[in-house]
């Protein structure tokens, strides 16, 4: 039975492109960080709320060197989000990243299979 089960588990229902967003802290214009973990998720998950995308956010570190060699440490924001198509995601990025005042937003993309277990998530057929 636990391995018909784990194949169940394993079928994949859907497939959809799962966004990974990195929004470091940084602001743009003072080049330090201005606002906490909790103020920025404060600003940016009404945003994805408002758009629709259904999200999992996560607090990180992150780094780079800037042109001249300087390492930049900030808080990063990493969100998870599943978001209708590309231009929908790209203008929700837009968005954001002109509310929390940051240079760049750091952006991967995934074709996963997906199914729900116990459950119905909006707009998921």
């Amino acid at each position: 039975k636990s391995a018909a089960t784990a194949r169940e588990v394993a079928k994949t229902i859907y497939e959809e492109v799962v966004y990974c967003l990195y929004f470091g802290l940084t602001d743009k214009d003072t080049g330090k960080q201005e606002l906490t973990m909790d103020e920025a998720k404060d600003i940016a998950i009404p945003l994805f709320i408002e758009a629709g995308s259904s999200y999992t956010v996560y607090e990180a570190e992150g780094g780079f060197a800037k042109e001249d060699g300087t390492v930049v440490q900030n808080d990063t924001l990493v969100f998870d989000s599943t978001h209708g198509d590309e231009q929908a995601i790209l203008d929700l990025i837009e968005k954001v990243r002109r509310a929390l005042n940051v240079e760049s937003v750091y952006c991967e993309s995934k074709l996963v299979g997906c199914q729900i277990r116990g459950g119905v998530i909006s707009g998921v057929s």
